[in-house]
């Protein structure tokens, strides 16, 4: 009996094959999935950065345009080597018309080394010409020749700074200064810096050499949480500096990672489910499956499968029940062929026993009185019809076959025929490892008994070849001789005249257990009858 719990174990891995293939299946392109969006990310970021870098680099070109201008309207104003009523004049124009060109300027003048005013384009503060005489800066610049900012110095309207242009007279030196006085307070400066509106806490600053806020949206500097992106002017030493905290100006990209971060074991689960839904879809009718094939290599071919869908599981089971029902009609006709092989040999017993416990006995007894009376010619008359039932007694029904098997009942059989009519009999058995079922033996052994009739009858043969063979799945019986042969095709079936009965009642023989017979015989070559059976399943 096969052990039908043998399979529970491979039901289970299949289902845990099946989760794992739809799970890696699900979780792959997810994971591409996530790799891309995080990619994205972080593009987003770098996106951000890089926009924030280009609104710096704005500002800063601006405000150097700006402050270049400034100065080149400063550098405009005349020098001379003697301060003339006319030079005065002149640099009070070139002051005015600098005031106008730029309007970060908030009056402009020209100093000696001293740092004492000579020259206006407006009005002056008292307080600026103070701050300009102690402003060691301006003196620097004269002295070195080279533009420069000064302060700062706060005064009430804010914080203010110098801007110092050194002028250069006719004879090449450098004896005095245009100042610009810049009121960094002033909203030409921060709408300079910062000509649009930013979002939320964006600072958009100028800073000095120090760190000091200039100009631009607050007075607050960049905090350690802030993302700071700054690019130096060429022409003075300050910075454009825009600051922004962090979480402020990657809210978006941490909005989508926290709905990713979310979405992610969502998605896991669901494919964890769905992985678990197709497995167990699979499972369940490959389970009923199972349990019904083990039901079948059991032996129970009464149940049918069950319905298992339209798929390729539901076509498999299809198959398995034409298989069972093929089985199923299979074992019935092996039922009813052991039935009639077994009630056609019962009744040869019975006809051979009736013949031997009746016919015998009567023929003996006559065979004695007729020896009591003399008549030896009735008397081996009788003899010889003893004899003749005797072998029609042992045709119907060979014990041999019941005691020692098929090969050695065919043996007998042949030699017993044959020899007696000077045929030689050669056997070449191959030994057949197990004993055969009864219906299989004796349907064999009486086709093979019908061949060697036909040989008797028909071959006028000298010699008779039997082979035996197994190959695995078919035991092979030949039947050769080498008589008079005949033409096949002329044999089409079962004449008037008895000729052809042997070939087809060797061949219903064979069917009936599921076996071909093949007859290959030409006038003069003799002929070879083979059998093939097919091997026991079960066996």
């Amino acid at each position: 009996m096969p052990d039908v719990t043998a399979a529970a174990p491979v039901r289970r891995g299949i289902q845990t094959r099946l989760a794992v293939l739809v799970l890696v299946a699900a979780l792959v392109p997810m994971t591409l999935l996530g790799w891309t969006s995080l990619r994205s990310l972080g593009m987003m970021r770098d996106a951000l950065l890089q926009e924030r870098k280009a609104l710096v680099s704005s500002a800063s070109h601006q405000v150097e345009h700006g402050v270049r201008a400034m100065l080149e309207a400063l550098a405009a104003v005349p020098a001379g080597p003697d301060g003339s009523a006319s030079l005065k004049a002149a640099q009070r124009d070139a002051l005015r018309s600098a005031q106008l060109r730029s309007r970060l300027l908030v009056s402009a003048m020209v100093v000696d080394g001293e740092g004492s005013v000579v020259a206006s384009g407006t009005e002056a503060d008292p307080g600026i010409r103070e701050e300009l005489a102690g402003c060691a800066g301006v003196r620097e610049a004269i002295r070195s020749g080279k533009p420069t900012v000064c302060g700062p110095a706060t005064a009430a309207n804010g914080p203010r700074r110098f801007a110092v242009v050194p002028l250069r007279g006719t004879s090449g030196k450098i004896a005095s200064a245009a100042v610009g006085v810049l009121d960094l307070s002033d909203p030409a400066w921060t709408t300079l810096v910062q000509p649009m509106a930013l979002s939320g806490s964006a600072r958009l600053q100028l800073l000095d050499e120090g760190g000091g806020v200039l100009a631009g949206s607050g007075t607050q500097g960049s905090a350690a949480s802030d993302v700071v992106v700054s690019e130096r002017l060429t022409v003075l030493p300050w910075t454009v500096v825009l600051a922004q905290p962090a979480r402020e100006m990657f809210a978006a990209v941490k909005a989508l990672e926290r709905r990713w971060l979310v979405l992610a074991p969502s998605l896991a689960g669901l494919a964890a489910v769905f992985a678990w839904g197709v497995s167990r879809s699979v499972k369940r009718p490959l389970a009923t499956l199972g349990e019904a094939t083990a039901r079948i290599a059991a032996g129970d071919l009464t149940r049918p499968l069950p319905p298992l869908g339209s798929d390729e599981i539901g076509s498999l089971g299809r198959s398995f029940e034409s298989m069972r029902l093929a089985l199923a009609k299979d074992e019935t006709r092996r039922l009813l062929l052991r039935k009639v092989i077994t009630a056609q040999e019962e009744e040869r017993k019975r006809i051979a026993r009736e013949l031997h416990d009746e016919t015998c006995q009567t023929i003996t007894a006559l065979k004695m009185k007729l020896d009591v009376a003399g008549m030896e010619d009735a008397q081996a008359m009788a003899t010889r019809s003893l004899d003749e039932l005797h072998r029609i007694i042992y045709d119907l029904r060979p014990s041999i076959l019941d005691d020692l098997g098929l090969l050695p009942a065919i043996r007998w059989m042949a030699e017993r025929s044959l020899e007696p009519r000077g045929v030689k009999v050669r056997c070449e058995f191959e030994e057949i490892p197990i004993r055969l079922p009864f219906e299989l033996e004796i349907a064999v052994f009486r086709a093979v008994q019908e061949a060697i009739n036909n040989v008797l009858r028909h071959a006028h043969a000298e010699t008779v070849l039997l082979e035996v063979a197994v190959d695995g799945t078919h035991l092979e019986i030949d039947v050769e001789d080498d008589g008079a042969g005949f033409d096949v095709g002329e044999v089409g079936g079962p004449s008037a005249s008895g000729r052809g009965l042997g070939i087809l009642g060797m061949r219903e023989r064979m069917e009936l257990i599921g076996g071909t017979s093949s007859v290959i015989s030409t006038p003069g070559s003799g002929t070879r009858v083979s059998l093939r059976v097919p091997w026991p399943a079960e066996r």
